[in-house]
């Protein structure tokens, strides 16, 4: 709620407390999980992913004086809230329909753009500029973005996001290989190898010798 009321940009913070500022949809978001299998895959890991991007942006927005501040915060804010209706949550995580048709940043951009709709005199501009990051976060259309990223917040969006996840991801992996005596992970495919849980010695299982 903090870095809600850092927004100085009115309509930005209209649409943005149209989520955080309800009662009902923020005990989801404090509850959820970011994913179902590859990052913040636990209880609360979504308000955590959301809270680590606000605290990475601040040196780049410090260092960048020309990234706008209240846009790139608003798009941490609200990039990923689709994954409030993509996924379900209790026991285990699994994916809703709307996960399995649209997924979750469609859904979001949807999710953001009714709000917009509510909000009277929002700049059509702005607007466009606040869905390109919703769209494009995840960086390439190969990992479904439907446009890749063209701000300058965009470009820094991106990158914060896809830091944080991966390595959250892996400190998960290598905390797991650790708490099993393993120096290493288990071969993880995505990533094409395994990783160095800094506990022991001697070579990954897959290691034959050859270069990485």
């Amino acid at each position: 709620m903090q870095a809600v009321g850092d927004i100085e940009d009115a309509h930005l913070a209209s649409v943005v407390r149209h989520f955080y500022g309800n009662l009902d949809w923020a005990s989801r978001f404090i509850e959820a999980p970011s994913a179902r299998r590859i990052h913040h895959a636990y209880r609360s890991g979504f308000l955590e992913h959301i809270h680590e991007l606000l605290v990475l942006a601040k040196p780049l927005m410090e260092l960048y004086p020309e990234v706008n501040r209240d846009l790139l915060r608003a798009g941490i804010l609200l990039h990923d809230i689709g994954k409030l209706e993509e996924l379900t949550w209790g026991w285990d995580t699994d994916l809703t329909l709307e996960r399995h048709l649209m997924g979750h940043i469609v859904i979001g951009a949807q999710m953001v753009g009714r709000a917009i709709e509510a909000i009277e005199g929002f700049p059509k501009a702005r607007t466009t500029e606040l869905l390109h990051l919703v769209v494009s976060h995840h960086g390439q259309l190969e990992w479904g973005s439907p446009r890749r990223p063209k701000s300058i917040e965009a470009i820094a969006l991106h990158p914060l996001d896809n830091l944080d996840a991966q390595v959250n991801r892996i400190l998960l992996l290598t905390e797991s290989a650790r708490a099993n005596g393993h120096p290493w992970t288990a071969y993880d495919r995505m990533l094409g190898r395994s990783l160095y849980s800094g506990n022991g010695t001697g070579p990954p299982a897959e290691d034959t010798g050859a270069a990485a």
